[in-house]
């Protein structure tokens, strides 16, 4: 059973930054989607990230903090790296995922960022 979430955000509200460590929680191959969760910090409860429809991703096993923003056009390596038919591009959003030190990404459909309570 799934811990119960209250909805935060948004790839519509990005860029964002989280300032509590967030490591991956849960990738499923089948359903394509990847979790990263956030350590509670009094007095909010955890957060949890979900990437839905991941095509490609390249992430740490943990971040100190999370800074998460589109990539501009120029995203060399990224699309061939995904390989996604130019036809189906425009439904995927390149998400940059970074700690201030430390870079990665994630190619999805949708990104959702919940609080868990």
């Amino acid at each position: 059973m799934r811990d119960p979430m209250t909805f935060l955000a948004g790839t519509d509200q990005l860029p964002l930054r989280i300032e509590r460590p967030f490591s991956p929680w849960s990738y499923a191959a089948s359903h394509r989607t990847l979790v990263l969760r956030g350590a509670p910090q009094e007095p909010d409860a955890g957060l949890e990230i979900e990437f839905i429809n991941v095509a490609a991703m390249k992430i740490r096993r943990g971040y100190s903090e999370l800074h998460i923003t589109r990539a501009g056009e120029d995203r060399p390596g990224i699309e061939e790296f995904a390989d996604v038919p130019e036809e189906h591009r425009d439904a995927y959003h390149v998400l940059l995922l970074s700690d201030g030190d430390h870079q990665g990404f994630v190619m999805c459909s949708r990104m959702r960022i919940s609080s868990l309570t």
